[in-house]
């Protein structure tokens, strides 16, 4: 807080501040695994009254994404209404039994998404791993695309969709936050314990998301899926 004090003009007693965040939905740095239902309190750490203006309608997701998002993070019924309504391509799920076989998966992702006319810099890999599949497969060869760990550059690439790039990049959930891309692939989901960074990966994507999930939780994930499918 003396950090905040000291960079806000008029200090935080008379200058002004607006902050955007979900506590409730995407506290992944607490010690609680889970969703939370308790909103941060503001009043608390500034001192002062602070009006809070809630929004309550996805605006970066299209319909499908958030239905799935939501169910399969528990948080079902969690927007009041969505912007990006119609007809949108459903999310892609497919499951894996080893990682040779998700490496497969990823790969053949990728392919498809590029032979559909899309760009690079148009996709992200996530995962709540830094040990992740697209870690691991950084060294192997593609006439199309390699791996690369997102940096500065990798960022700007995704803003301002370079469509010169190569590189298919990729990071962890939580070094994610905050952003977006266009096509979010989702890989090494092989639990779900932790909903709220599972909640935070999945909502990383404004047009395709998909999921690449072990199938020791296949059962799980398609039984949270029963209402919308």
């Amino acid at each position: 807080m003396a950090v905040l004090d000291i960079l806000l003009k008029d200090g935080l007693s008379d200058g002004k501040i607006r902050m955007f965040g979900d506590p409730q939905y995407q506290q992944i740095y607490s010690s609680n695994n889970g969703i939370s239902n308790k909103s941060m309190n503001l009043e608390k750490i500034f001192g002062t009254e602070i009006p809070i203006y809630p929004l309550g309608e996805n605006c970066r997701n299209t319909f499908p994404i958030s239905k799935h998002t939501e169910y399969i993070s528990s948080i079902e019924g969690c927007y009041s209404g969505y912007l990006r309504t119609g007809q949108h391509k459903k999310p892609i799920i497919k499951y894996y039994n080893d990682n040779n076989e998700q490496y497969k998966l990823l790969n053949e992702m990728i392919n498809s998404i590029i032979e559909e006319g899309f760009e690079c810099s148009d996709i992200m890999v996530l995962s709540p791993y830094s040990n992740s599949i697209a870690y691991k497969s950084r060294t192997s060869s593609s006439p199309l695309y390699s791996f690369q760990e997102l940096d500065k550059r990798g960022v700007k690439n995704i803003i301002r969709n370079d469509k010169k790039t190569d590189k298919i990049y990729y990071s962890t959930i939580k070094s994610f936050k905050g952003l977006e891309c266009c096509i979010i692939i989702l890989t090494d989901i092989d639990k779900l314990d932790d909903l709220s960074e599972l909640y935070v990966g999945m909502s990383r994507a404004q047009n395709m998301l998909y999921i690449i999930s072990s199938e020791m939780i296949k059962t799980s994930i398609k039984k949270k899926l029963e209402k919308i499918i």
